[in-house]
């Protein structure tokens, strides 16, 4: 009799003992994780030490399908994306700590001409100085990312971190290109909690990131493509495709950045309280990060042209402000940004060296346009109800203003462009916990609006009548960019998810449904179309 009620206790134990990590499993969520401390998610990877979760990776495939004319100048009303990504953090020890990501892009647009570049704020654009040559372009975009954290004495903390992308663009009719994109950033920090209250961490960081381009056509062809060479405000200088200048058919040519950055972070924690049933913590977290860049476009060499050289300058100010209790959590989160990017034309010479091979001098380098980005954006949000790693309720409002100035400069010519977007946003969600599994369910909404004139032109040489019209722009593109910019437009979105331990498994499996509806209630000029709509759908799993 006592060994059967010793049996049925143990069975009962082990029951329960199981019930519980499950349970525990379907109320982790890897994002609430991610943001529950603003230095896990800062590239100074030494703070990583202060990790104090269980070890947790989320892996994730996902399909985008998004349609409407409501897209940028260089996007296409026609997409299709699909991603897989997987990210960790691990400790592997009472003293180290681990970060990891990996994730691949793959994304295909249909009619599209635009820029021929990935990369986004580039000191110049090339641009398609023609809109009768659309065709598919494809991107594969895969991403790496490593940090480690180590404890070296008493809570001290060194750290490093390497976050490399490798990126291939192709457009599939003529003037055809092809980019191959590489970008490395190295960052090595510190992390010292002074006292209690007061924590600081420092680190350097390297970026280095070249985007190359090939141009060509598809066999022989007597068709004449022209590009223009996008200085600021699509004005600019056009070149005919050939076997000479930016999109020289012979040759790869790269547009070249290396940057040199430091940041500092700060965190104050007063202790509210220490009762174990009232458990509180007030915390403020500050980041400051410069970097100072230089690059060029084309290939240094005595025997080969480097077309142009530019120089960014980037400060960044972050800071959050968190209270939380055992079972709410309370962030704002107020960044800012300003960039400032200078672009200057090589002037060069062809000449003859005595064994009769060519080389190029260069001479001094022209001005030949400036952007300036200037960003803030504020964020609050509530959570509360929340279970293990699991919030009830998730609520958040923003505002965000971006700021771009630019002025592009070709002899006698001048054009100057100031636009402001300014965008509000709301998003709410609710998990319910269920017998097998967790539902979550989130509405979110945006009003953007934006203010400034799509160009100022201007010459640096009074009017006469020996001036020629400025005929070097492409008002198509410009007007797409300002529609997508400044018309006033809403975004609606839904998005379902359903979470469960997937049988015999210690997975924690989701699969989610979104749906974005975006509407600009303005069109201009060379309109695509006034909606855009994305419909995604997701499949992953944490443990």
């Amino acid at each position: 009799m006592l060994t059967q009620k010793i049996t049925l206790a143990l069975l009962t134990c082990i029951a329960a003992l199981s019930a519980s990590a499950q349970d525990s499993l379907l109320l982790r969520d890897y994002q609430f994780v991610r943001q529950s401390d603003p230095w896990l998610t800062h590239q100074n990877a030494a703070a990583l030490t202060r990790f104090v979760a269980d070890n947790i990776v989320e892996a994730e495939a996902s399909l985008t399908k998004g349609n409407g004319g409501l897209v940028n100048f260089d996007d296409s009303r026609n997409t299709l994306a699909g991603n897989v990504r997987a990210e960790s953090f691990y400790r592997l020890s009472r003293r180290v700590v681990t970060f990891g990501a990996i994730s691949y892009d793959n994304w295909t647009g249909r009619d599209m001409t635009g820029s021929a570049f990935m990369l986004r704020r580039t000191p110049f654009d090339l641009v398609e100085d023609s809109l009768t040559n659309p065709g598919r372009k494809h991107r594969d975009t895969y991403r790496l990312v490593g940090g480690v954290g180590a404890d070296v004495w008493q809570g001290i903390s060194l750290g490093a971190q390497l976050d490399y992308t490798s990126a291939n663009y192709a457009k599939y009719k003529d003037l055809r290109h092809k980019n191959k994109l590489m970008d490395l950033q190295l960052t090595l920090g510190t992390y010292v909690p002074v006292v209690s209250w007061l924590n600081i961490g420092a680190n350097y960081t390297y970026h280095r990131q070249t985007e190359s381009v090939d141009f060509g056509t598809y066999g022989k062809s007597e068709r004449v493509y022209k590009t223009l060479i996008d200085y600021g405000a699509f004005m600019g200088r056009v070149e005919q495709f050939g076997n000479e200048g930016f999109t020289d058919k012979s040759r790869e040519m790269p547009l070249f950045e290396d940057s040199h950055g430091a940041s500092l972070q700060l965190e104050l924690r007063p202790h509210i309280s220490h009762h174990p049933s009232d458990i509180k913590h007030l915390a403020l977290h500050v980041s400051v990060d410069a970097s100072h860049a230089t690059g060029y476009y084309g290939r240094r060499s005595p025997y080969t042209i480097t077309y142009t050289n530019h120089e960014r300058d980037i400060l960044r100010l972050q800071g959050r402000l968190t209270y939380a209790t055992r079972s709410s959590r309370f962030t704002l989160d107020v960044n800012y940004s300003s960039e400032d990017l200078t672009n200057r034309a090589e002037t060069f010479r062809e000449m003859t060296n005595a064994s009769g091979a060519n080389y190029y001098e260069y001479y001094d380098p022209v001005e030949t346009g400036t952007k300036k980005w200037y960003d803030f954006s504020t964020l609050l949000r509530a959570q509360w109800g929340i279970h293990g790693e699991l919030p009830t309720w998730d609520l958040a409002a923003g505002y965000t203003r971006n700021e771009r100035r630019q002025s592009a400069y070709l002899y006698p010519y001048y054009r100057h462009q100031q636009l402001t977007t300014h965008t509000v946003s709301l998003a709410a969600t609710r998990n319910l916990l269920m017998r097998q599994g967790v539902w979550s369910f989130t509405l979110n909404a945006a009003y953007q609006k934006g203010s400034g004139d799509p160009y100022q032109d201007g010459t640096f040489t009074p009017q006469t009548s020996d001036i020629l019209p400025l005929t070097s722009t492409m008002p198509a593109f410009l007007y797409r960019e300002y529609q997508y910019l400044v018309a006033p437009q809403y975004l609606l979105g839904a998005r379902v998810k359903y979470a469960f331990l997937f049988p015999g498994t210690r997975l924690k499996t989701h699969a989610r449904l979104g749906l974005d509806y975006r509407k600009a209630t303005e069109t201009y000029d060379y309109s695509l179309g006034s909606q855009h709509t994305e419909l995604s759908l997701a499949l992953g799993c944490t443990f």
